[in-house]
């Protein structure tokens, strides 16, 4: 396990987009492999501080707090440099590894197809590429209406394959538009992970008041609203319920 968790932080140490001149990033490094991973976390908060959105440092911030056993904030850590960069495999295979060796146990919960289209498509596909391929469905469908027109105009019959070719790309530009506005929407939440080993999501942002459901560390969330120290979650497919804010870690801020 630990084996391979290292083997994905030495590529870290090219992909970074730190410069490698930065004395606290050479430390962070040092410390990491050196196993002093308390230092190691030291140094990449310091640094997070400078760069909050450098894929390859929240990745080795995950790293790092996996290997001090902190599993939960761990995936926060991947989640939130995927959702900086889908594309970026090294958070992609952190994150695939881990949940791997380390099992989440969600609520129960009816299945919703969002969340289904948020952990296997949007997660690793970002709104650009989606609107590429929007563009591409569009300019494709655009090239077959105007030699329909033009086949009109001169009196002469379209083609079956024209024809099919039109529907093909009518269908699949409908599609993409669909799944490009539901990415848009997906992006547009706050979203957040259990960093604690389970928490209780009240009725109220009380901790005098009912209990709701048990949220286990590692769950992804969606964040419904904030008041003080406390947030309202909800766990797509199953109820509502406020956490305190400081057991969970904001992987996705929202549009």
């Amino acid at each position: 396990m630990i084996g391979s968790m290292k083997r994905i932080f030495v590529l870290l140490f090219f992909v970074s987009s730190c410069v490698l001149a930065n004395s606290t990033f050479l430390e962070a490094l040092k410390s990491f492999q050196d196993k002093d991973f308390p230092a190691a976390e030291k140094h990449y908060v310091t640094l997070l501080k400078e760069n909050p959105e450098d894929p390859a440092l929240l990745t080795n911030m995950g790293l790092t707090q996996w290997e001090l056993q902190k599993k939960g904030a761990a995936l926060g850590y991947f989640r939130h440099a995927l959702n900086v960069n889908p594309s970026f495999e090294p958070a992609l295979k952190a994150l695939n590894y881990s949940l791997s060796q380390f099992p989440i146990e969600t609520p129960t919960h009816d299945s919703v197809m969002t969340e289904w289209l948020h952990e296997n498509i949007f997660v690793t596909i970002s709104t650009w590429g989606l609107a590429l391929v929007h563009l591409f469905t569009f300019v494709g469908l655009f090239w077959c209406l105007l030699n329909l027109a033009k086949r009109k105009q001169d009196d002469g019959r379209p083609t079956a394959g024209l024809l099919v070719m039109i529907s093909v790309f009518g269908v699949l530009w409908i599609l993409s538009l669909a799944v490009l506005i539901l990415k848009v929407a997906d992006q547009m939440k706050v979203r957040g992970t259990v960093i604690v080993n389970s928490t209780s999501a009240m009725a109220l942002p009380d901790p005098k008041s009912v209990p709701l459901l048990e949220l286990k560390e590692g769950v992804d969330v969606v964040v419904r609203q904030t008041q003080k120290d406390w947030v309202q979650v909800n766990f797509p497919g199953a109820a509502s319920g406020w956490i305190p804010a400081s057991n969970l870690y904001i992987h996705q801020k929202g549009m």
